[in-house]
């Protein structure tokens, strides 16, 4: 993964750039950005011709979270590959935001995208996505018995995929703290686990002593 981040050629802007805005501008800031990597993507949705990124968000550790216009600035100033806007709008009702995510899906298919996210900036920072690959419930017959149903796992290449992401956001030192590490993982494996509708595995802790392993720090 640290080799598709370097074939990207961002890996030392995105350097440079949190240099500048840390030394500069007294920005204390994290860049979140996708990785996508040459080939289809893991929903077969999605092609990438080549390594590339897309920055999707901005976190000032003073300030918050940034909003869209400063994130799109900060990636044209520095040249950075920045999610689309589609659109901005709110709701009063839940059934108008849900013809909003049709309407948006809609579009996603028509562009070969995964899925969309939402995010409201209204005070407190709420995101949540919706995927093409997901199905939704409006159109499944629900029918619930007393007993909790049982997913499959998810499986193990995308558990180890989420605990990579876990790595690449605090990086190597804080990784090595497994008190900073596991509930970020935990986090990470049960969101991705809930968009796939796949239950979280037992024994996360071995998959972290995996990856320590793999990186030399076991």
């Amino acid at each position: 993964m640290l080799k598709s981040i370097k074939n990207t050629g961002y890996d030392a802007i995105l350097r440079t750039a949190l240099y500048t805005e840390k030394y500069q501008w007294n920005h204390d800031i994290i860049v979140f950005f996708e990785l996508l990597q040459k080939g289809n993507s893991p929903s077969r949705i999605e092609y990438h011709k080549k390594d590339d990124i897309a920055v999707f968000d901005i976190y000032d550790i003073n300030e918050g979270w940034w909003n869209y216009t400063r994130v799109y600035q900060f990636c044209y100033q520095w040249k950075l590959p920045v999610i689309k806007l589609w659109a901005v709008s709110s709701y009063s009702t839940i059934e108008k935001l849900e013809k909003q995510i049709e309407k948006m899906l809609d579009r996603a298919k028509k562009e070969n995208r995964e899925g969309v996210v939402f995010k409201s900036y209204n005070g407190k920072a709420y995101f949540f996505k919706d995927r093409l690959d997901v199905p939704h419930e409006k159109d499944i017959e629900i029918n619930i018995d007393k007993d909790t149903p049982k997913y499959p796992e998810l499986p193990e290449a995308e558990v180890m995929n989420e605990i990579q992401k876990v790595l690449d956001e605090i990086g190597y030192e804080q990784f090595r703290d497994k008190k900073i590490a596991m509930p970020l993982i935990a986090q990470y494996v049960a969101a991705e686990a809930k968009a796939r509708m796949c239950s979280v595995p037992r024994g996360l802790y071995s998959y972290y002593l995996e990856k320590l392993k793999e990186i030399g720090y076991a």
